[in-house]
């Protein structure tokens, strides 16, 4: 017995017709021409007579569950749709950035650290040098910061770890997405903070 609540979800409510020709449960077109040439519209009326019905080809039938499995999405279109929802995910925390212990946040794109690992290498560098003793950094927010080689350390090793997890997360989920072997599977991979 086919579940109704999916026959009605993909195909409307009966009356079903299948197409003789493919063997599909479809709409009745709005016009047919019939085998003599004359046309046909308004399927509502048409489709009351099983020759004229027939003759368009189509017989009414009911809905199997191989129509309902045609109408399922495959694995691989399952996979894209999370593999879709994981990469919102990434744009979305990624575009949230990194809150410091402080409040303020940084910028987690690609060109955010490697301006932040360029400011922290340049000020290691300036106090080896007995250059400089500060750099100032700009938040999210635009604020600026000014820290020393210690505070940078620590920022650059809490971002570089935040940094880092997220990553690690990103392609954990994606290697599981894509050894997943069915929507049991799939749907338990969880994706997001947790």
């Amino acid at each position: 017995m086919v579940d109704e609540d999916l026959a009605i979800q993909y195909y409307g409510f009966p009356p079903y017709y299948r197409n003789i020709s493919n063997n599909r449960i479809e709409k009745l077109p709005f016009r047919v021409r019939m085998p003599d040439g004359s046309t046909r519209t308004d399927p509502e009326e048409w489709s009351l007579d099983p020759n004229v019905l027939a003759a368009a080809g189509y017989i009414e039938s009911d809905v199997f569950q191989e129509d309902i499995d045609l109408k399922l999405p495959t694995l691989e279109n399952l996979k894209e749709l999370k593999t879709k929802e994981l990469d919102q995910w990434w744009d979305i925390t990624i575009a949230n950035g990194y809150a410091t212990p402080e409040g303020w946040k940084l910028g987690l794109k690609t060109e955010d650290v490697t301006l932040l690992t360029g400011a922290f290498l340049l000020l290691k560098e300036s106090v080896n040098l007995g250059v400089a003793s500060t750099t100032t950094i700009i938040d999210t927010d635009q604020n600026p910061h000014t820290l020393d080689l210690s505070t940078m350390t620590m920022l650059m090793l809490g971002y570089g770890n935040y940094r880092s997890n997220l990553s690690g997360r990103r392609v954990l989920l994606y290697n599981q997405i894509l050894a997943a072997t069915n929507q049991t599977e799939l749907d338990s991979i969880i994706i997001g903070d947790n």
